[in-house]
């Protein structure tokens, strides 16, 4: 949960200094985990984190690696273009390397984390430490182009326009419809309302609850705008 981004909507962060709040999930805990869900009938994790600032490749590497020891059929959806994009600069790599290298130790799948609204202007005022919406989309360009199958999102009801929800999804359908011709590109759509009860944001903007008729109008113009992507999740999210 360490991490350098210290974006406005999120409760979960911590500063390296924080010690009585920082961790790291150990061996013993993954293959727990990893147990637990296949009592459950899964196959597959969802694993992402901060944007450490001591966590290089190495330490990625290791990680996948160690999760396919304790089950080598588990399939790994694994860090967002966020985390990527550290990754790479704390190690001094492309995109392309750093994506090749993780794929090697067990990566599977990409998901579409940290996209929130791919606009600078937004993203300058949520998550300063996060790359651009231009990096985000080189990510997801460079993992099309090695047949990385991937998912894209969008994070609404916050400090963006309408007009920029719209850029966001055409942003999302221009990079899907250059993807190549035989990769998976992104396989799936979500977009959800920001929760923003308790967070910096809430305290800085004035913020209000996305209704339930706004979200289903929100997926409906998703799956009229994608309409190059398969699958668009219609998801409400309870607090």
């Amino acid at each position: 949960n360490v991490c350098i981004s210290g974006c406005l909507f999120c409760n979960f962060h911590c500063k390296l200094s924080e010690r009585e709040r920082s961790y790291t999930i150990n061996s013993e805990e993954l293959e727990e985990k990893i147990i637990h869900l296949r009592q459950l009938g899964g196959d597959q994790i969802l694993l992402q984190g901060g944007l450490h600032p001591h966590y290089d490749i190495s330490y990625y590497e290791e990680l996948l690696k160690t999760i396919k020891s304790i089950d080598p059929t588990i399939k790994l959806n694994a860090f967002g273009p966020p985390e990527i994009s550290h990754i790479a600069r704390l190690s001094s790599l492309t995109i392309e390397e750093t994506l090749s290298r993780l794929i090697k130790a067990g990566l599977n799948t990409l998901p579409g984390a940290g996209a929130e609204i791919l606009t600078d202007r937004v993203r300058k005022e949520l998550s300063p430490g996060k790359p651009s919406a231009y990096q985000w989309l080189e990510v997801m360009k460079t993992a099309h182009k090695m047949g990385l199958g991937t998912t894209a999102t969008m994070v609404y009801g916050h400090i963006e326009t309408i007009e920029e929800r719209i850029e966001h999804l055409i942003k999302i359908r221009d990079l899907q419809s250059n993807k190549p011709e035989q990769s998976p590109g992104f396989r799936a759509f979500i977009c959800w309302p920001m929760q923003s009860n308790g967070t910096k944001l809430s305290k800085r903007f004035e913020t209000r609850e996305v209704s339930i008729v706004e979200h289903l109008k929100m997926v409906a113009i998703s799956r009229i705008l994608l309409n190059n992507i398969t699958h668009i999740q219609a998801s409400w999210l309870t607090t």
